[in-house]
């Protein structure tokens, strides 16, 4: 099982782009590479900003989803020309949201990888990653992460109502650790209106699920529609939203303690140090240390429709695959 019904709901519309480039080099601490298979997510969680870092309209972010389906073929090019690094997967989608079940691209994309002998770092809420770890548990380099932002469901479903339910997450975190690859637990970002009982739930429950640390980072909002819906939502004022998070922080770092399982926070969520390239290993893991926007990427037009699916307007396609500017974080 990978999630509730409402999980398992995909987009509206699966709309095919070209792939001219697989990896695009990464500013985030412990990347040197950012791999996104797909652009749009059908998980459409409240908080997420990534339609704003890409430039794209947040009413079509869940309802219309880009996949590159060369992206494998691409990828297998590259990694024999470009030096070898830590890969991201994903950092501006899920890359297990539901329609990697039947489109598989993000599979294809670690059968790349794990041939290559490259070092992975998948950051995901979808138990489906469960499904890959055959592949995943060949390299010795591979981890997985898993947002869990509380350890309580009702909080989840105020938050991010069409993600699996925060138990699949913590079963398939144990699966994956039983599988012997890294497992760790992203707790962000935390609900300022969570309780702290919530965030205790979640070192409780990954100390018990096998993770190998627990990773806290706060509640990022950018003016506009994603203020607008926050604000909406939050039952915290704006201007009391950072006293909540520290105290949250404090409270999931104190359990973690009891726990065992070590806590780090992080202003740009930092899965670990890379071992080359531009990553260079700087810095400790957890170190607090602001990450500069990422690089720009060039898609073609939308020239393809997978399966049954119409393909959109011109303008649509302009704005969601030509001359974005992917930036990978604040």
């Amino acid at each position: 099982m990978d999630g509730t019904k409402a999980a398992a709901r995909g987009p509206a519309r699966i709309v095919e782009v070209p792939c001219k480039q697989a990896l695009a080099p990464s500013l985030l601490a412990g990347y040197d590479w950012a791999l996104n298979p797909y652009r749009g997510c059908a998980f459409d969680c409240l908080y997420c900003y990534a339609p704003d870092v890409v430039r794209v309209d947040r009413a079509s972010w869940a309802s219309t989803v880009f996949v590159k389906r060369a992206a494998p073929k691409v990828l297998a090019r590259e990694v024999r020309r470009r030096p070898r690094g830590v890969v991201g997967l994903s950092t501006v989608t899920d890359p297990y949201q539901p329609v990697e079940r039947d489109l598989e691209v993000t599979r294809r994309c670690l059968e790349v990888l794990a041939r290559a002998g490259w070092p992975v770092s998948v950051l995901t809420k979808g138990p489906l990653v469960t499904r890959d770890l055959d592949i995943l548990a060949r390299g010795a380099e591979s981890e997985v992460g898993f947002s869990i932002a509380t350890g309580d469901d009702r909080e989840r479903r105020r938050w991010e109502s069409r993600c699996p339910p925060v138990g699949a997450r913590f079963d398939a975190l144990a699966r994956v650790a039983d599988a012997g690859v890294r497992a760790y637990v992203f707790a962000g970002p935390l609900y300022p209106e969570s309780s702290p009982e919530a965030v205790r739930e979640i070192a409780r429950r990954a100390a018990a699920a096998g993770a190998a640390e627990v990773m806290a980072d706060s509640l990022h909002t950018r003016p506009g529609e994603l203020e607008r819906r926050v604000d909406a939502t939050c039952g915290v004022p704006a201007a009391g939203r950072a006293r909540a998070h520290a105290a949250l922080v404090e409270a999931l770092s104190d359990e973690c303690a009891r726990a065992g399982v070590p806590f780090t926070q992080a202003e740009n969520w930092k899965p670990r140090a890379s071992g080359g390239g531009r990553g260079g290993g700087r810095g400790g893991r957890g170190e607090q240390r602001p990450v500069a926007a990422g690089t720009a990427v060039q898609d073609a037009a939308v020239v393809e429709q997978p399966r049954e699916v119409a393909r959109p307007r011109a303008t649509l396609a302009d704005r969601l695959a030509l001359d974005a500017r992917l930036q990978e974080f604040d």
